[in-house]
């Protein structure tokens, strides 16, 4: 189970990896091919198309933005672990914001 459980995330991680690949090559042709094509340039649905491709490409970081100034007032807590100078052990600080 375990060796089939291992494939299983190894064969969809390389998907995942050649997905996202090949969709930004595909992305960059098509933006190649409306910039260079005079007539597509003039034909505001290939520019359209193009707007609305990288919009939704954007989506995804849009909403990790509004979703990170949700947790923008939590109180932030920092942990070190550093040496006494005096007898050398070690001692666990804990700082939190006021």
């Amino acid at each position: 189970m375990k060796k089939t459980w291992k494939w299983l995330k190894i064969s969809w991680l390389l998907f995942y990896i050649l997905g996202v690949t090949f969709f930004i090559a595909w992305i960059g042709y098509i933006s190649w091919a409306t910039i260079t094509d005079k007539n597509a340039i003039e034909n505001s649905r290939a520019v359209n198309t193009l707007s609305i491709v990288f919009g939704i490409v954007s989506l995804p970081a849009a909403l990790i933005q509004l979703i990170s100034l949700i947790d923008l007032n939590s109180k932030k807590e920092f942990k070190v672990t550093t040496v006494c100078p005096h007898c050398r052990h070690k001692v666990d600080l804990t700082l939190k914001e006021t």
